[in-house]
């Protein structure tokens, strides 16, 4: 991947960013939940969050365009000047070599590889709980005269559990932390038009993954111009071929009618673009 190609495609790669980052969280901020209510975890869950090499899971996706954001150089840019260096392999035509990153970039990039891996190591145990700690406590009851054979193996199911737990803690730690770094992020990012459709269409989504952080992401991006996040997003709908939808997100904000304003432009240009 090109630099220039990643800067004339930056507006969706940052959209991705964070639509996947809140898919992500809020998959695992459930099966926190699930933990805390029954001790256990879904390993179908896990498998489809992270997926494998030739069927990629949103969170293997979400890795992978960290890395394409935060460690490509523009090509237009000979010396990336000063920054955290970071070793990068390629598979690509071009050789391995160093690439700068800023301290934001660096951090939140470092954030979703190290979460992506530990829910790797997390998949695994939901698995030896699934199929071998439950399989054990199967056998403990039905062994007859042999019970001493499973003593000694018989504290590898709480230590399972326990594991799971301090990964759980873990991933959701670093992930609350990215979450707070993707804010500072974005605040360079309020003229995206395809994150402002996915803010609008998407938002329970998004304050269920920010949280306290949601207010925040929003003053990051706009401001105190509550009113852009709305026009960016309708002007989004509009440049995909959906009038209908733009119509619907200008009047769900309810926009006051002022003639001559943004909003009134776009309704206009939404109802001659539907009819």
């Amino acid at each position: 991947m090109t630099g220039r190609w990643l800067t004339a495609n930056k507006h969706i790669f940052v959209r991705d960013l964070v639509r996947d980052y809140c898919h992500v969280c809020a998959a695992l901020d459930e099966q926190n939940r699930r933990f805390a209510q029954a001790g256990t975890i879904s390993y179908a869950v896990l498998r489809d969050l992270l997926g494998e090499a030739i069927r990629k899971g949103v969170f293997w996706r979400l890795k992978d365009t960290a890395h394409h954001l935060f460690r490509t150089v523009s090509d237009d840019v000979e010396d990336a000047g000063d920054g955290i260096l970071l070793w990068q392999y390629s598979s690509e035509k071009t050789p391995d070599g160093l690439v700068h990153q800023n301290a934001i970039d660096a951090v939140l990039d470092w954030c979703i590889g190290y979460a992506f891996h530990e829910c790797v190591k997390l998949k695994e145990d939901a698995f030896q709980h699934q199929h071998y700690a439950n399989r054990l406590v199967q056998m403990s009851g039905r062994v007859g005269g042999y019970e001493n054979t499973l003593l000694p193996l018989a504290p590898l199911v709480d230590q399972t559990r326990e594991s799971t737990g301090r990964e759980l803690k873990r991933i959701l730690h670093v992930l609350d932390h990215g979450r707070a770094l993707l804010v500072r992020y974005l605040q360079n990012h309020g003229d995206n038009r395809q994150l402002a459709r996915f803010l609008v269409t998407e938002k329970a989504l998004v304050r269920r993954a920010f949280g306290a952080q949601y207010a925040g992401l929003l003053e990051a991006l706009y401001g105190a111009d509550g009113e852009r996040l709305y026009l960016l997003a309708a002007e989004a709908c509009l440049e995909g071929g959906r009038p209908e939808r733009a119509l619907k997100i200008l009047d769900d904000a309810a926009l006051p009618p002022v003639p001559g304003s943004e909003a009134e432009r776009l309704r206009r240009l939404a109802e001659t673009s539907g009819s």
